[in-house]
């Protein structure tokens, strides 16, 4: 997890590849906030997303948040043990999400289930030193606030 977190910060240009509804943008900027987590939000166009990547003493959680149909409750995913390279991950409160993540330097895959099965399908591959305009929705203060800006 340590090797992902270092390789966030910056421009992620995305796709979720998979979806219930089809495919959809999903870039990212990833900015370090002032605690140390890692914190991005993708615009869907049905609902913002936001992930926050926190580091811990003993393990690394990931907070995520989507703010469809008006939710604002976000979802901690803890770190669970895995065999293979991937990165996998479970929500206590919400046992039928879990995630499996796997990355190299320039390229991130993340995989969402739900009840064991194929949810959603997400492809973000880092654009080093591509200059982007940055929309609000993914502002530093946007990002670490881990919470939704007035849309």
């Amino acid at each position: 997890m340590e090797q992902l977190l270092q390789s966030l910060p910056g421009f992620w240009m995305g796709e979720a590849i998979e979806t219930p509804v089809g495919r959809m943008n999903y870039d990212m900027v990833f900015h370090t906030c002032s605690d140390g987590t890692i914190a991005g939000v993708a615009k869907t166009g049905a609902s913002l997303h936001y992930w926050q990547f926190i580091r811990g003493q003993d393990y690394h959680r990931i907070r995520f948040l989507s703010t469809f149909r008006g939710n604002r409750i976000p979802i901690v995913l803890l770190p669970q043990p895995t065999e293979g390279s991937a990165l996998s991950y479970y929500a206590p409160d919400l046992k039928m999400l879990t995630l499996a993540i796997n990355h190299s330097p320039s390229v991130i895959d993340i995989r969402v289930f739900h009840h064991g099965k194929p949810h959603v399908h997400i492809q973000l591959t880092q654009q080093d030193g591509k200059q982007v305009q940055i929309p609000p929705h993914h502002s530093l203060s946007n990002s670490c606030r881990g919470f939704p800006i007035e849309e």
